[in-house]
């Protein structure tokens, strides 16, 4: 049996991360933009929202640094 050595190059690994980075950005701002729809209609209020901002984008960014690791 042959293993095939993946060769990943800078320029696609960079690609892949501009992605990812797009992808969770569009992703938090429609999270972030529903949250504030459900706060000016009295479904949530102000501090929940603060403390799942606190919490998601460290989330965020950490399921970013996985994904890019996972590349390699």
């Amino acid at each position: 049996m042959e293993e095939k050595m993946v060769d990943h190059s800078l320029s696609d690994i960079a690609i892949r991360s501009l992605i990812d980075i797009g992808v969770l950005l569009i992703c938090n701002w429609l999270l972030f933009f529903a949250l504030q729809k459900l706060r000016t209609c009295g479904y949530i209020n102000r501090w929940i929202l603060l403390v799942f901002s606190a919490l998601y984008t460290p989330i965020l960014c950490a399921m970013w640094v996985v994904g890019l690791f996972s590349i390699y």
